[in-house]
């Protein structure tokens, strides 16, 4: 898959990975604000999918399965919970 372009105003294609990088170097907390609000956002989806999907009758129940899935997938991408708390 490609990566994304964009014109820039030399007429030559500049990949938008790129203009994010400028970005970031140019304005820092716009960049931080836009950052921030896109976490916001992934997490709101994720949370509301949750809540769906995962025993919605039963809140405890799907607490007790988020928490415990949560855990397996830190402790399988090696983060340990010293290194979080």
């Amino acid at each position: 898959m490609g990566d994304l372009i964009i014109e820039s105003s030399d007429t030559r294609p500049v990949p938008l990975l790129d203009e994010f990088k400028k970005l970031r170097k140019r304005n820092k907390i716009l960049f931080t604000v836009l950052v921030g609000l896109a976490v916001i956002l992934f997490w709101g989806g994720v949370w509301g999918l949750a809540d769906e999907l995962i025993t919605p009758d039963n809140y405890t129940l799907s607490s007790l399965i988020s928490l415990a899935v949560g855990i397996i997938i830190m402790t399988l991408l090696g983060a340990s919970l010293e290194r979080i708390a």
